[in-house]
């Protein structure tokens, strides 16, 4: 099985970048593999087995693309990062891997350009009703913000496919019932190389020293950072805490001024952007990890991967893939309640931290069990081994759009009009997706 994978590499700071770093060698191990990217440069070393080559966006290699069996597509919300890839997959059929599902951000980020972006983006924005709003955003009379959230394009990433993969089960339900192409739910994988797993008595604390809480990856508004820092702050007990931030601050300042006001500049330290080495150790020194994502972007969590792959004890929203963890392996903390959970929790913690220490064993051995690349790569090629029959449906979806334009030109003839709609039904029945093209045997 010959496959082409196209994905930012690392050298740009994205965790998918990482994540598909992780998968091709265990890929190449049981297929041949060709790595695509955009990017002129990636870190060394990471090709064990597999080529990378890079594509130019204006002038596609087509030929070199057509040696493979089927491609694979990885699509985040970030244009910057995956713009030029989704371009290429407009133009040759292949299975998109959804790293979000509400992609409205990606886009909208076609607005942005003039010329055959600002058409597309107002042909797809048409499709779902909203393409006034589009002309208005396009011409500068209203703002992304007033848009964002009336349609999340999922549809629009998964028009071009021959199938996609979902990494939340929650986030894909919905989609079941109006899917126009099959879709796999595979659950996500870690984006490194596995480290052994930490010794079961390795995190002690002596009785009056402080329990160290930790957050880290990206951190927007979503990341409830506020409720975080008045959490602690409101505490009798406040200066038994302290917490380590890890990462970029889409908007630093209020954050910092809020550590002020709280007094909490003693206890609060922001280290910026790290190397994975830094952020290994800051979590094998941290008691317990704060994941919450309110709202949620659709995204199953590589973060959350690799605070199990140190079987460190989590908090997480209650919402969306977060949701569908058991309470075995996190806790949850309800949308709108941050504060006064996260204070119970922390109380909790003190007071028997074994419990939440089991739960943090349990989250490593689940992510040595359903989260591991070699998993994951093998679930790449179940599904690309069904490339014959995702291709004959995709030429049968072709031609009955190409039927459907002829009918609709001789519909006023009514002998037209019944040969096209038996025709019609007929390719229907041909093309539909059966019922188990919803999970690979992996995830099943």
């Amino acid at each position: 099985m010959k496959i082409n994978f196209f994905s930012p590499l690392p050298g740009l700071a994205t965790d998918i970048a990482n994540m598909s770093a992780s998968v091709l060698p265990e890929l190449a191990a049981i297929a041949e593999v060709r790595a695509w990217t955009p990017q002129h440069e990636w870190r060394d070393g990471i090709d064990k087995g597999f080529e990378i080559r890079r594509f130019d966006p204006d002038n596609l290699p087509i030929r070199e693309f057509n040696w493979a069996d089927v491609n694979f597509f990885n699509v985040g919300n970030n244009a910057l990062f995956h713009r030029d890839i989704f371009n290429v997959a407009r133009k040759i059929p292949g299975v998109m891997i959804l790293h979000d599902v509400r992609l409205a951000h990606f886009f909208g980020a076609y607005s942005e350009r003039e010329s055959v972006d600002h058409a597309y983006y107002i042909s797809e924005m048409d499709k779902v009703g909203l393409g006034q709003a589009a002309r208005r955003l396009v011409a500068g009379e209203i703002p992304f913000s007033t848009i964002a959230d009336l349609e999340p394009m999922t549809q629009a990433a998964l028009r071009p496919a021959l199938a996609g993969i979902i990494h939340n089960r929650t986030e894909m339900e919905p989609l079941l019932d109006n899917r126009t192409v099959p879709l796999f739910y595979v659950p996500l994988c870690l984006a490194k190389a596995m480290r052994p797993a930490p010794l079961e008595d390795s995190r002690t604390f002596s009785e009056g020293s402080p329990i160290r809480l930790v957050v880290f990856g990206f951190i927007g508004g979503n990341r409830c950072i506020a409720e975080i820092l008045q959490a602690i702050a409101g505490l009798p007990q406040r200066r038994s805490y302290t917490l380590d931030i890890y990462g970029t601050f889409e908007h630093p300042e209020p954050v910092e001024k809020l550590i002020g006001e709280l007094g909490l500049e003693d206890q609060v330290t922001c280290h910026g952007f790290v190397s994975d080495a830094t952020l290994d150790e800051g979590l094998e020194q941290a008691d317990l990890a704060i994941n919450l994502r309110n709202p949620t972007m659709g995204e199953a969590s590589g973060s959350q991967l690799r605070i199990w792959e140190n079987a460190l004890p989590s908090l997480v929203s209650d919402v969306g893939w977060y949701s569908e963890l058991s309470s075995d392996v996190v806790r949850h903390v309800r949308p709108g309640n941050e504060v006064s959970e996260l204070q119970a929790y922390f109380r909790e913690f003190r007071q028997f931290p074994q419990r939440f220490r089991k739960a943090g064993r349990q989250g490593r051995a689940l992510l040595e069990r359903d989260h591991h690349p070699a998993s994951y790569a093998q679930s790449l090629l179940d599904i690309a081994e069904q490339a014959p029959e995702l291709h004959s449906r995709h030429l049968a979806m072709w031609l009955a759009r190409q039927s459907a334009m002829k009918i609709a030109k001789g519909v006023s003839n009514p002998a037209s009009f019944t040969q096209g709609t038996a025709l019609a039904e007929r390719i229907q029945q041909l093309v539909k997706v059966p019922s188990s093209a919803a999970h690979t045997k992996a995830a099943s």
